[in-house]
């Protein structure tokens, strides 16, 4: 009678032995799964970063290279400026130099015909 129970609990607790090793291992595939799940969002958030990371990089450059371009039509602005307003001024520089010629010219003029009238 001992041995028949000693047999029936020894099987029993086998059983359970062999539940429990079942459970033990369905509780380590759901924690492999969990590993997984992790490292799959870490791996898409990392995806995320670098995309915004790149984005921010090409609006930067693109800034940049409106603001380069905006400099050099100031520039070019400033240059045209400048040369309208040194061909102005020689302008009048020659437009001055004429009139004091035709000036001096006619002052010789007269004083030719002043002294002709005098002589």
């Amino acid at each position: 009678m001992i041995k028949i129970v000693f047999i029936i609990t020894t099987i029993f607790l086998l059983l359970l032995l062999r539940l429990l090793l079942l459970l033990l291992l369905l509780l380590l595939l759901l924690l492999l799964l969990l590993l997984l799940i992790i490292i799959i969002i870490i791996i898409i958030i990392i995806i995320i970063i670098i995309i915004i990371i790149i984005i921010i990089i090409i609006i930067i450059i693109i800034i940049i290279i409106i603001i380069i371009i905006i400099i050099i039509i100031i520039i070019i602005i400033i240059i045209i400026i400048i040369i309208i307003i040194i061909i102005i001024i020689i302008i009048i520089i020659i437009i001055i130099i004429i009139i004091i010629i035709i000036i001096i010219i006619v002052i010789i003029i007269n004083a030719i015909s002043i002294i002709r009238i005098i002589f």
